[in-house]
């Protein structure tokens, strides 16, 4: 087992141990909960699977042009989970592209063979998404142009290939967004599912602070403020810091109503059950936002959204 997991990572808070995803990872730690031996076996499996996948996908992108960062698990299997390949499930590949080269990326997969499962519907269009979604067999790709699109965020993902650094990957080396970045996008996006949709997020983050220790959370939260997420990444810190206490020894307790109003809406038990889609997951997120304002419209958006579909699943059974 992973001696590079068990340097960084001694020990998961007995609440994460015993949580479906993170089996593996708790198994490969020595804490045993019961399937942990399969659920690593599966998990490996997959990512076996989704790991050729990605190679041909990147070799591919490159080989056309196109700039790419594999993103969340795709890119922290290696640079952070010590290339364990059963400690972090994946159960898609996501990848970054400049928003200039969506069009030529995309073509690049439809080449290899994927399909556009997304097309046509409103919730892939360029006001409702920040990614193309693609399929080959059992491989989804979700192939980003932006960070995200919820939340009133500023999603321009140019940063991500202004500030890089080479990490290494694979056998060679790789030119990812540097470190401060990357701990921002674990956040942010675990704000944009309402921060319960699954706990390895919570484990990325702080295996991205024991890899980059020095990381500047000064040039973080600048980053937050520019793109109007400073209330979701002090957010984030504090329900990772609920879990791994003092991971983020920066982040703001609760400060206003709508800082308290989050807590309760999160809640916090035993287990960090996902939300899934739902009014509570809605409210979470709507708290999350800057500006009281975005909150309205955050709601708004999605109510407008699930109409669309409404109509449109309707359409499709006349």
């Amino acid at each position: 087992m992973s001696s590079h997991l068990r340097s960084r990572l001694a020990d998961l808070p007995p609440a994460l141990a015993r949580h479906p995803h993170l089996k593996s990872l708790a198994w490969i730690l020595g804490h045993a909960p019961t399937g942990g031996r399969q659920a690593y076996l599966a998990v490996v499996a997959r990512n076996l699977i989704l790991g050729h996948a990605l190679d041909e996908a990147l070799g591919c992108l490159l080989d056309a042009g196109v700039p790419v960062q594999p993103l969340k698990g795709a890119l922290f299997i290696e640079t952070l989970y010590g290339g364990e390949l059963g400690a972090r499930p994946m159960s898609d590949l996501d990848l970054l592209v400049p928003a200039g080269s969506a069009a030529r990326a995309r073509a690049a997969l439809l080449r290899l063979g994927y399909e556009d499962t997304g097309a046509g519907r409103a919730r892939f269009t360029a006001r409702y998404t920040h990614h193309d979604v693609l399929r080959r067999g059992p491989v989804p790709v979700e192939l980003h142009h932006r960070l995200c699109h919820d939340l009133a965020v500023d999603g321009d993902s140019a940063v991500f290939f202004r500030d890089q650094v080479n990490v290494k990957w694979r056998s060679g080396h790789l030119a990812v967004a540097c470190p401060e970045l990357q701990l921002f996008y674990i956040l942010l996006h675990a704000a944009t599912h309402a921060l319960r949709y699954s706990p390895v997020w919570v484990v990325d983050a702080v295996l991205q602070v024991c890899a980059a220790p020095r990381v500047s959370w000064e040039v973080i939260e600048h980053e937050a403020r520019q793109r109007r997420a400073f209330r979701l990444l002090h957010a984030a810190a504090r329900y990772v810091n609920d879990y791994f206490p003092g991971t983020f020894p920066r982040a703001l307790p609760p400060r206003s109503l709508r800082d308290v109003l989050l807590t309760a809406a999160l809640g916090h038990d035993d287990t960090p059950i996902p939300y899934g889609p739902g009014a509570r997951s809605l409210v979470v997120r709507a708290l999350l936002t800057d500006r009281r304002t975005d909150a309205v419209r955050v709601i708004a958006e999605k109510a407008w959204l699930r109409l669309i579909e409404v109509g449109e699943r309707a359409t499709a059974g006349a």
